[in-house]
């Protein structure tokens, strides 16, 4: 209860208090919990489905949770090659797994593409620290800039660009576009 006392002159005064009475009442620190979108997705959804195992392509996790992925090829002619992780920072990519369905721990926020491919056409380059890379050999590779200028011929499944930006790799008949991007 409130009380207002005028106080015209010194006085003393006394104040008494009780206890509150003892209640359930749990009382809980704020949420500390951190969480994680996890966003998955396919390079081309004509080729392959990428999907959480809740089977939707995005999700919030706690952090340490378990998440798994899935990619599922569509048609007789397309395959799985690999999950690829783009960086947050948008720095690059770099292979995930390549594994179709895969669990992991949540640890951060991560895009994550499913890599399909066709029988006709069967590379699919990845990007890492200013090289591109193929997941198995494929014989001829040739890499040019946007210019149209030769930047590698030969064989392998490695091959460094001097800058970031776009480049055409034409591999065994096939023409890919990939993006380098400079951490």
């Amino acid at each position: 209860a409130d009380t207002v006392f005028r106080i015209t002159e010194d006085m003393s005064l006394l104040a008494t208090f009780d206890s509150l009475p003892k209640t359930d009442t749990i009382i809980t620190p704020p949420d500390t919990v951190k969480r994680y979108t996890i966003v998955v997705r396919a390079n081309d959804s004509t080729w392959g489905r990428a999907m959480l195992s809740t089977g939707v392509d995005s999700a919030v996790y706690e952090e340490g949770a378990e998440v798994t992925i899935m990619a599922e090829p569509t048609g007789k002619k397309h395959y799985f090659v690999h999950w690829v992780l783009t960086k947050a920072d948008g720095s690059g990519e770099e292979e995930f797994s390549t594994a179709s369905t895969y669990t992991f721990k949540a640890t951060e926020n991560m895009v994550l593409t499913a890599y399909f491919d066709s029988e006709t056409c069967n590379a699919y380059p990845y990007v890492k620290n200013r090289v591109i890379y193929l997941s198995k050999p494929m014989g001829h590779v040739q890499v040019f800039n946007l210019n149209g200028q030769l930047i590698y011929e030969g064989r392998g499944t490695a091959y460094a660009v001097p800058t970031k930006g776009m480049y055409i790799l034409y591999v065994s008949g096939c023409l890919k576009k990939i993006k380098v991007m400079v951490p």
